[in-house]
């Protein structure tokens, strides 16, 4: 059975959470090699607005983006041995890969030309072989590869690089520069390995739905966003439903693919992309006012160091056990309330873990008003009493930016909201984390409250 792209997606992060991932998917492509290749492109290039144009073709990028794939293609020949590390800091690294950029920039000017890019990105090399593929190999073995540090390349290799150049790097290169563009990994410059963020934890446990759903609002969230396709948009995607892919980049016939491998969009022809019933499911569901993610993405963008509770973590919900029996600010009542909440929780009862562990959060924060001095009462609501907690120095200062969104779906204590579990899930593991920051963070003590 083929794997879904979310299972593919979430193993490199489990990697990088067990063992640091792999280091090579940091690699910078050399200065100098950059210097050579943007300067050789800009002997055959026309821009236009900012945007390189290859060949006069429907090939267009940014010139970041252009290097981008010289990165992800660096990194291959790293990874298959054709260059060593040696070979990298060596003097004479430039004179040795020259003739070669500029070979594959002739090779490329010519797959761009003769209009074969769609059909690379697709992998199609191996069931559809039309006459411009057999045009290919000719001009690869006419053109002559030259050798790289003495290493000769077969025409197979070098379609194989042509591949990797125009899909940004082989699978695990792809899959770790998307896990960075979504901000599920980012690389640790103290620890020299890559680490999982927030965002990127709380993403590994939802199921494959949600996952999807999580990803394409992360998308819609940020300017550098990867769905942003300039033919057609995400929020038009259901209305326009069709387009033809000859009338886009490459890059966004990339971001198509994502999204194709995503089950949103599916290719109905040669050049015809569409979007698929489950696509519109999921883009509506996006775009709805109900939809949580945006809220949830804030506050885990937020409050990235407040912890962690995963949905199964027995040693976790020990943790906030041990907290709120430790905790002077947490009553006998408010202990049986969050025990009773962790149980359900546990359990799968999300949207009763809800209810339960909401006013158990109220009444901590008055129990720190009382604490320090204050009425409860005396506060218009529940942001004005962590601000003024935030203010005078009791809580660090991102419990109080983040109540507001841990609260904002608070109708569920009054019986008019009702999350199906998965969307529970999400807003009650962050009401728990909320919790574990709230009482880690606190600043109270029975010194206080004498004073």
């Amino acid at each position: 059975m083929e794997r879904s792209f979310i299972s593919e997606l979430k193993e490199p992060l489990f990697d990088v959470q067990r063992t640091g991932g792999s280091a090579i998917e940091n690699t910078k492509l050399p200065k100098e090699i950059a210097r050579e290749i943007s300067k050789e492109i800009n002997n055959r290039v026309i821009i236009l607005g900012g945007y390189l144009v290859l060949g006069l073709s429907l090939f267009s990028s940014t010139q970041d983006d252009f290097l981008g794939r010289f990165r992800a293609l660096w990194i291959f020949l790293l990874k298959r041995g054709y260059i060593t590390k040696e070979n990298e800091s060596s003097d004479v690294l430039i004179v040795a890969i020259n003739p070669f950029i500029k070979y594959f920039l002739d090779v490329l000017d010519y797959v761009v030309m003769s209009g074969g890019v769609w059909d690379f990105i697709w992998q199609r090399i191996d069931t559809n072989y039309p006459d411009n593929y057999q045009q290919i190999g000719q001009l690869i073995n006419d053109l002559k590869p030259p050798p790289l540090f003495g290493r000769d390349f077969t025409p197979l290799e070098i379609l194989e690089l042509l591949f990797v150049w125009f899909q940004g790097g082989d699978e695990e290169t792809r899959l770790y520069n998307f896990a960075v563009a979504h901000h599920l990994i980012e690389w640790d410059v103290s620890q020299e390995k890559w680490r999982v963020t927030g965002v990127g934890t709380f993403f590994m446990e939802l199921p494959w739905a949600q996952s999807i759903i999580f990803l394409l609002t992360l998308g819609m969230m940020f300017s550098d966003n990867p769905f942003r396709i300039r033919s057609v948009t995400l929020r038009n995607l259901v209305d326009k439903k069709k387009f033809k892919s000859d009338r886009i980049t490459v890059r966004e016939k990339l971001e198509c693919l994502w999204l194709v491998r995503m089950g949103v969009l599916f290719e109905s022809g040669s050049d015809t992309v569409e979007v698929s019933k489950i696509g519109e499911i999921m883009i509506h569901t996006v775009t709805s006012e109900d939809n949580p993610y945006p809220e949830i993405l804030k506050l885990l963008i937020m409050t990235e160091g407040m912890g962690y509770l995963p949905r199964e973590s027995a040693f976790e919900v020990k943790q906030i056990s041990e907290l709120i029996q430790k905790s002077e600010v947490v009553d006998d009542a408010n202990r049986e309330s969050i025990e009773k909440g962790l149980k359900l929780y546990l359990s799968g009862d999300y949207v009763e873990a809800l209810k339960v562990i909401y006013p158990s959060l109220e009444a901590i924060i008055n129990n720190m008003l009382i604490w320090a001095g204050e009425q409860p009462d005396h506060f218009k609501g529940l942001m004005e009493k962590v601000r003024w907690l935030e203010k005078n120095g009791y809580i660090p200062a991102d419990l109080s930016h983040a109540i507001e969104i841990v609260t904002s779906r608070n109708r569920i204590l009054h019986g008019n909201f009702y999350p199906d579990e998965e969307y529970a899930f999400p807003l009650c593991l962050l009401a728990f984390r909320y919790l574990k920051r709230l009482l880690t963070g606190c600043r109270l003590s029975q010194t206080t409250k004498s004073a």
